[in-house]
């Protein structure tokens, strides 16, 4: 069996970390609904450097 080389590369999962976190904002905000939270800050690291940050709902409900 001949051996193949993988197009995996790791940094290309990085790379679309936000793009697929940010398609998880309808499910976000609707957790957020069914648990009464009124605000939410979600941030990602790798290797040291943010790769994404995203603020949901309310700082300041009063």
């Amino acid at each position: 069996m001949p051996h193949r080389v993988s197009s995996f590369r790791p940094s290309h999962i990085m790379d679309s970390l936000p793009s697929r976190l940010d398609s998880l904002r309808p499910k976000t905000v609707e957790l957020m609904r069914i648990g009464g939270t009124p605000g939410l800050s979600l941030g990602a690291t790798h290797q040291g450097t943010q790769v994404y940050f995203a603020s949901y709902g309310y700082r300041d409900v009063e």
